[in-house]
């Protein structure tokens, strides 16, 4: 191969690089939800980032964890059957694992 097709590929291959998008910086939500009437935790509630598809269930002691947030503001819902919803504004930091809980109670 000449030194000046060999320069071309390479010129090719750097540009390349170049255009990849780069990979949106993301952060962490851990903590755990809490049945305020009972005082017990609560198993397979549901967190999910309102406008995603990004979804946790709480495990058998409320804890959950979602990943891959985009940085930024985002609005977590909080939902379990027979209990109020909630809806909680958050800052999410790039790289960085947000720690919150949330207490769920009846109106009725």
């Amino acid at each position: 191969m000449s030194s000046s097709r060999f320069t071309a590929l390479l010129c090719f291959f750097a540009s390349l690089l170049a255009v990849a998008p780069a990979a949106e910086p993301t952060g962490f939500i851990t903590g755990r939800v809490q049945n305020t009437d009972t005082g017990q935790y609560v198993n397979n509630a549901r967190v999910s980032v309102r406008g995603t598809n990004l979804v946790a269930l709480t495990d058998e002691t409320g804890t959950f964890r979602l990943s891959s947030l985009p940085a930024g503001e985002v609005i977590l819902e909080i939902f379990f059957t027979g209990l109020d919803p909630l809806r909680a504004p958050l800052t999410v930091a790039a790289g960085q694992t947000l720690e919150r809980d949330f207490e769920l109670s009846s109106a009725s």
